[in-house]
């Protein structure tokens, strides 16, 4: 989803010469939506597909560069605005994906326990009505170690 939040950037720039960014962007969103909701079967971590996208949208906010079809003749105070404003949302991303990098890696590496009683069905529901068992979510890959010589 990193790649989906990327293009969301990218048609963010280049909306002014996009014919109907409203509708692309619907069309992004659409298939964003459409992954998150895979992430609710088994074995498709949607934890993995937030922090893609959040990851993909900083990053993407840093490394995509801003095309200005504008024209020339602004004042030299609108471009100094503007770029004091790309300027801005480059700096809090990269503070920002660097803050979340280090938080996520600390709590990675020393084990802390985020459970919560909802985040079980951020990851996966279980849909008794279509498959008759109260069993699809028991292994959704987490226990992986527990099971295979690792």
């Amino acid at each position: 989803l990193g790649i989906m939040a990327a293009l969301v950037v990218d048609l963010h720039h280049h909306r002014r010469i996009i014919v109907r960014p409203q509708r692309e962007l619907a069309k992004h969103m659409l298939t964003v939506f459409v992954l998150f909701l895979s992430g609710l079967l088994p074995w498709i971590d949607n934890w993995a597909h937030l922090f893609g996208f959040v990851f993909g949208l900083l990053i993407a906010i840093v490394t995509f560069p801003y095309l200005n079809f504008e024209s020339q003749e602004k004042s030299r105070r609108g471009c100094r605005s503007s770029l004091s404003r790309r300027h801005l949302a480059i700096v809090t991303a990269l503070v920002s994906s660097v803050i979340l990098y280090f938080l996520l890696g600390y709590v990675y590496f020393n084990g802390i326990d985020v459970n919560c009683p909802w985040c079980q069905y951020f990851n996966c529901i279980n849909i008794r009505y279509f498959t008759g068992s109260n069993h699809f979510c028991d292994n959704t890959g987490h226990k992986l170690s527990q099971w295979l010589p690792i």
